[in-house]
């Protein structure tokens, strides 16, 4: 058994296993990003953030590696701050600096700074990229069509991305086209089993459609993927609060306490744990959570 599959509880498959192994010092960038792309699709952004790490070392200049390190570490703002700064004080700029750094700006929440930068983008470096980040901030924005036409522009550049597929999926279901949703998110998994972020999405339109028992299907293969993978649980809890289940929600973010995750996401269970205690009335209890 490979530490990894060891560490993570992972159903450590071969493909993944022969990407890893391909991410050498003296392989291309392409060999790099396919490995990091293949642990991102498996939900393990911790690892996804190493490699792509040490591939930016060999590759300072890849844009792909790049986007995936920043969306790796998303969740910690201290960390998107000093790439940020990073970014900026480099002599050799990697390709698609300004759309690196509009996609930093997306995740610190700093949108104004964020849709700037994308101004500044000539029309020639209007690549997948950027119409990725593009309907990154429309989604925050609540701007479901223009997201959706922006990551068809980037599907359209970047056929192969599974991860703009799954986007695509998430922008129509949040347009209330479900068939063309499950159309996208299928076509996914059809491609990659292992593609965690679809299963969860699957999950999530089905249980807003009452169609429980296809949502326990799509998260029991997101979770036959990675057992760890705390989303898929989120996905529950938010179902479970907006049908008004408390205790049901409060189930489910146990869950994800119980697997030891990491202290960022411990506090955002916590935070969400106070705010149910909240909701049922029983305030001194909320109050340590916050």
């Amino acid at each position: 058994m490979s530490t990894l599959q060891h560490e993570q509880g992972l159903l450590f498959d071969r493909d993944l296993g022969r990407r890893l192994d391909a991410a050498t010092s003296k392989a291309p960038a392409a060999a790099w990003l396919a490995a990091a792309t293949a642990l991102s699709l498996r939900s393990l952004p911790h690892l996804a953030s190493d490699l792509t790490e040490r591939g930016l070392k060999l590759h300072p200049r890849e844009e792909g590696l790049w986007l995936l390190h920043i969306q790796a570490i998303a969740i910690y703002p201290d960390r998107l701050k000093a790439l940020r700064g990073d970014l900026e004080g480099r002599k050799s700029k990697p390709r698609g600096h300004q759309v690196l750094l509009a996609l930093v700006e997306y995740y610190l929440e700093r949108d104004k700074d964020g849709l700037s930068r994308l101004e500044k983008v000539p029309k020639e470096g209007r690549n997948a990229a950027f119409f990725e980040v593009c309907g990154h901030y429309a989604m925050a924005r609540h701007e479901y069509k223009q997201a959706a036409r922006a990551y068809l522009q980037a599907h359209k550049l970047a056929p192969r991305d599974l991860r703009l597929m799954v986007h695509l999926g998430e922008s129509f279901n949040a347009l209330g086209d479900t068939p063309r949703a499950l159309q996208w998110l299928y076509r996914v998994v059809s491609r990659e089993r292992h593609c965690v972020p679809a299963w969860n999405a699957l999950c999530e339109i089905y249980l807003a459609k009452g169609e429980k028992t296809l949502a326990r299907q799509a998260r029991g293969m997101a979770l036959a993927v990675n057992p760890r993978d705390w989303s898929v649980y989120f996905t529950f809890a938010d179902h479970y609060l907006d049908a008004g289940e408390y205790e049901r929600a409060r189930a489910a973010l146990l869950e994800i306490l119980d697997l030891e995750p990491r202290e960022v996401i411990a506090a955002e269970v916590n935070n969400y744990l106070g705010y149910l205690q909240y909701l049922q009335g029983h305030y001194a209890d909320a109050l340590p959570s916050f």
